[in-house]
């Protein structure tokens, strides 16, 4: 059962706060839309890594590289170290093949890790490192 809109939000509300904290030297903000979350980091120039957690725990992250419009930028404009270089095959579009993200439980070639195994110890302040480690930031 996906948790209510408003249960997410203080979630990812208190989540941020902790990036905030953690993170302070390599991102130059986050913001909490709803059950949507954006991160600037520092690296990046104008890109936003955006976690969209619209079915927050349930399922995990959906994770995307998008411009100050919000927009999904095309897989040629993602840091080079996070684009799979190919459209996901469910998705449909650029993907990270980072584990904790909707991307990467949905691939077919990663069936058998599945979220629930992970879930209750993978937090967004781990993904949002991770992430911005793995792109070089």
């Amino acid at each position: 059962m996906t948790l209510h809109p408003r249960v997410v939000n203080e979630l990812l509300e208190a989540e941020a706060e902790s990036i905030r904290l953690d993170l302070a030297d390599r991102i130059e903000g986050i913001h909490v839309d709803g059950v949507v979350v954006y991160v600037k980091p520092t690296a990046w120039g104008g890109k936003f890594l955006r976690l969209d957690g619209s079915e927050y725990d349930q399922k995990p992250f959906r994770v995307a590289v998008v411009g100050p419009d919000c927009q999904v930028l095309s897989v040629s404009d993602w840091p080079a170290q996070l684009n799979a270089r190919t459209d996901h095959p469910i998705v449909q579009g650029p993907w990270s093949c980072i584990q904790g993200t909707y991307e990467y439980h949905t691939f077919p070639g990663h069936a058998a890790e599945g979220w629930d195994l992970i879930r209750t110890r993978k937090r967004m302040k781990d993904l949002v490192k991770h992430i911005i480690t793995k792109a070089g930031g």
